[in-house]
């Protein structure tokens, strides 16, 4: 048996392996975070207005092209 000094009630094995659960933990947390930050990224994208382009040709005429929202990409 292995005893750890700072706490004698906590033992384990010595077939036992000794993980560290630190990455483990920090997946959790990752995950929570994601999961909780989702939302306000969507909400944010869906506030950003469309972009404008404006097109200037040699004559002196002009355009403004408006994007549309869309679930499609573009190719």
């Amino acid at each position: 048996m292995v005893y750890d000094r700072a706490d004698p009630d906590r033992a384990r094995t010595t077939k036992e392996k000794n993980e560290n659960r630190f990455l483990v933990n920090l997946g959790y947390v990752l995950l929570v975070a994601g999961s909780l930050g989702t939302p306000f990224a969507a909400w944010a994208a869906r506030r950003r207005p469309p972009p404008e382009i404006h097109v200037r040709y040699r004559e002196g005429t002009g355009i403004v092209l408006r994007a549309v929202l869309s679930t499609h990409g573009a190719n």
